[in-house]
C-alpha cells in the first residue's frame, strides 16, 4: 500500500501486483481493495463510499515488465552502438537498476 500526494495536492493511493500479461484493463476488485486497504492507514476515509469519487477518480495503470529469474536487464544491445537496456526491474524501480548498472559498470572495468 503506497499513499503519497500529488504536485495539485491529490491523494495518490495504490498500488497493485498482478501477473497478466500486457493486460492494461482497470480491474475494479483491485481499485475498492486498495482504498479498503487505505482506509486502515487513513480511518477518515472510511467515511467516504469509493463511489462518491468514481467520476472525479483517476486511475493509472503501469506495466512492470519482470524477467523469469528476478533479475533486471541491463547492459549495451549488441549491433547498436550507444544504446543501453534497464528493464525487467518490476516493483524494484530505479533502485534495482541503479545498483545492477552499478555492478555491470565495476565487473566490466575489472575486464
Amino acid at each position: 500500500m503506497t499513499a503519497t500526494m500529488d504536485l495539485m495536492g491529490n491523494l495518490v493511493l495504490g498500488s497493485s501486483r498482478q501477473f497478466s500479461g500486457f493486460n492494461i484493463q482497470v480491474d475494479e476488485s483491485v481499485v475498492l481493495s486498495i482504498w479498503k486497504r487505505a482506509g486502515d492507514f487513513f480511518p477518515k476515509l472510511r467515511e467516504q463510499s469509493l463511489t462518491d469519487f468514481i467520476k472525479s477518480r483517476k486511475v493509472r495503470i503501469g506495466l512492470r515488465p519482470y524477467m523469469p529469474d528476478g533479475k533486471p536487464v541491463i547492459g549495451p544491445v549488441p549491433g547498436l552502438s550507444n544504446l543501453y537496456l534497464a528493464t525487467g526491474h518490476e516493483g524494484e524501480g530505479l533502485t534495482l537498476v541503479i545498483l545492477h548498472y552499478l555492478y555491470f559498470l565495476l565487473e566490466n572495468q575489472k575486464n
